[in-house]
């Protein structure tokens, strides 16, 4: 198994030993945790690696031992048979029950949408409940929109900057537009039709951040008062 599966069966492995079977409270979820959406090439993966870099530098215990998930490792919970077991077997009866219904009335009818992509978004509703990762991507903040301690962020950037950023020299000057927009064309269809939303609206999110302005290691910073604020509000309740 690679490093980061390694990695991830341990995240997984820790949740089980301090919980058994998951049982939080299912509509605070367990800590908090951090969702991504970017325009393609505005940073996502560089801010989750900047917030875990800032969140070490931390003290306290809830900013300990957070986990980076993008858009592969999002999949191999669902396609890595050792990872999916170790996810079905910290689902108790009730959670199960509960996720699925939380899938279902977000995505539509069990008919509607692909088994893969349920069983996808459940892996990541999952994960957000245990908490204490960053989700990058994969329609994170549409599919824990109701967990009150998450944090959702959503990056921008110009073209240019972006076309830079993902290194496409090797493309002509119409072609690498051209790549960046049908990418960014196929994760608009992502959330339009699964979830029925538009990716670029501004309140499915905490914040917008522009990147050609603001570089991601500020953007970090920000998130330890915010991911603070979002703790205390749940746990004054």
């Amino acid at each position: 198994m690679p490093d980061d599966l390694g990695e991830t069966q341990r995240f997984i492995d820790v949740a089980a030993r301090q919980e058994g079977k998951l049982r939080p409270d299912l509509e605070k979820g367990m800590n908090p945790f951090v969702t991504i959406s970017r325009m393609v090439g505005a940073g996502g993966r560089s801010l989750a690696q900047a917030l875990l870099k800032e969140l070490e530098g931390q003290s306290e215990e809830i900013y300990q031992g957070w986990k980076i998930f993008d858009r592969n490792l999002c999949e191999q919970l669902v396609q890595e048979p050792s990872l999916r077991n170790s996810l079905s077997r910290l689902w108790s009866d009730a959670y199960h029950s509960e996720v699925e219904s939380v899938i279902l009335s977000v995505l539509g009818s069990e008919t509607a949408q692909p088994a893969a992509a349920r069983e996808l978004f459940k892996a990541i509703r999952t994960v957000a409940t245990i908490g204490k990762v960053v989700i990058v991507g994969r329609g994170g903040a549409c599919i824990t929109a109701s967990l009150p301690q998450g944090v959702h962020l959503r990056l921008t950037a110009s073209e240019s900057t972006r076309i830079k950023r993902m290194n496409l020299s090797s493309l002509s000057a119409t072609e690498a537009p051209r790549t960046v927009r049908r990418q960014e064309r196929d994760r608009t269809r992502l959330i339009k039709n699964y979830f029925n939303q538009d990716i670029s609206d501004p309140l499915l999110y905490d914040a917008v951040w522009n990147t050609d302005r603001v570089p991601v290691e500020v953007v970090a910073a920000t998130l330890i008062p915010l991911i603070a604020h979002r703790v205390k509000l749940v746990h004054s309740k």
